[in-house]
């Protein structure tokens, strides 16, 4: 569609993925609400439900005009792109019912490791299919029937973790797309502690945010076609699901505080081989680094969801409001790296990136930082001792 022209190309995918990013932000935090009262297993069955869906509009449309063909991928984008994260987030809450502290941590980077395998195998699977057939409605076919077998295989064996009688009313505030600001609001000691750590957190997402910058880098700078894109994919995807390993025994053999900051050097390395990428090679170093980059904000995040549950806020809200933080830098992130890329070329966007995460290691090594890291993790030891207390009485009983 763009044929070659990086700079219309980045801004189409950009574009596309700003847009559905927007439809995201307004929904999450709503759904995510709801699965406080609701309980976590409808909204887990739902999310794929809704993929399917929309895989099956764009296998309908895939033949149509250009116009019909985008619409359907800003469809798909829209409901597709935000029924995953919905699935993720609810996955979230229904993980802090279980546990907290560095247990969460470790749950949590488990959990994007089996994320990790659909992204290596899904895309290097829709690339095989669109080599064979010459048309890409066979892959959102092929997606679309993944998605209901997904939401078959929860239906039977997932069970709800959120009992009834902690299950809370849905307040309006809760559902708006803004009450993650509430991380940023909060005063006292802990408050401060929560807008610190919010404020690394909200850093360190903005360079998770370079998919299509990347993408636009390998077909037309380094001239990967489809077979090689979907190698770089499966790569990917490995990467992310040996991540998962290396963030537990790092985790488990230096904590999550030494453990972010070892995972911050390695993003910024990942970061600035991507700068001076120069054909596969180089990209797999990027991949490589990112085994650890990747799991940079887990461990601030697992200590925001425990500051939260602290002060009562539903575990709901709580993974859809650290969503929705995300979320917020999808929106603008895609284009303004874009920008970079179409402007300044290969380097910017990659050292701008790489600008976040030091300023975000810079927050979180400071007095201030290290005050905040260890009083959270006190906390999170303190609020894991009580849940096992209370299973322990639960099992009594």
């Amino acid at each position: 569609m763009c044929k070659g022209d990086a700079q219309r190309a980045a801004g189409v995918l950009a574009g596309l993925t700003t847009g559905a990013s927007l439809f995201e932000f307004v929904a999450t935090p709503l759904l995510g609400r709801l699965s406080d009262r609701y309980g976590r297993r409808p909204f887990l069955v739902a999310a794929p439900l809704i993929c399917c869906a929309a895989r099956l509009v764009t296998y309908a449309c895939a033949d149509g005009n250009l116009r019909a063909v985008v619409a359907a991928n800003w469809i798909d984008r829209c409901f597709s792109g935000s029924a995953f994260p919905l699935f993720l987030t609810v996955a979230r809450a229904s993980i802090t019912d279980l546990v907290l502290g560095e247990e969460l941590t470790k749950a949590m980077t488990g959990l994007a490791a089996i994320a990790g395998l659909a992204v290596s195998l899904s895309p290097f699977t829709g690339a095989l299919l669109m080599q064979k057939y010459g048309n890409p409605k066979y892959a959102a076919l092929a997606a679309a029937a993944v998605s209901a077998a997904h939401a078959l295989y929860v239906w039977r064996n997932v069970e709800e973790t959120l009992e009834p009688e902690k299950r809370k009313g849905v307040e309006l505030e809760g559902c708006n797309p803004f009450s993650f600001t509430q991380f940023f609001r909060d005063r006292g000691a802990t408050g401060r502690h929560m807008r610190l750590l919010s404020w690394v957190a909200l850093l360190l997402a903005f360079p998770t945010e370079m998919h299509d910058t990347r993408m636009v880098l390998l077909k037309t700078k380094l001239g990967f076609g489809v077979k090689e894109i979907g190698l770089y994919m499966l790569a990917v995807g490995a990467s992310i699901m040996a991540s998962g390993v290396a963030a537990k025994v790092s985790i488990g053999k230096l904590g999550q505080v030494s453990h972010t900051h070892l995972a911050a050097t390695a993003a910024v390395a990942s970061l600035l081989a991507w700068a001076s990428a120069k054909g596969g090679r180089d990209v797999a170093l990027a991949c490589a680094f990112s085994v650890l980059g990747g799991t940079a904000a887990s461990g601030v995040k697992s200590m925001l969801t425990t500051l939260a549950v602290d002060r009562g806020m539903g575990r709901g809200q709580i993974a859809a409001s650290l969503a929705n933080m995300t979320t917020l830098t999808k929106v603008v992130a895609p284009l303004a790296f874009a920008s970079l890329f179409a402007r300044f070329g290969q380097r910017a966007p990659f050292l701008a990136a790489a600008g976040f995460i030091v300023a975000a290691e810079a927050m979180f090594s400071g007095a201030e930082g290290k005050r905040a890291a260890a009083s959270t993790v006190a906390l999170g030891e303190k609020l894991a001792r009580e849940k096992k207390e209370e299973k322990e009485e639960g099992k009594e009983k």
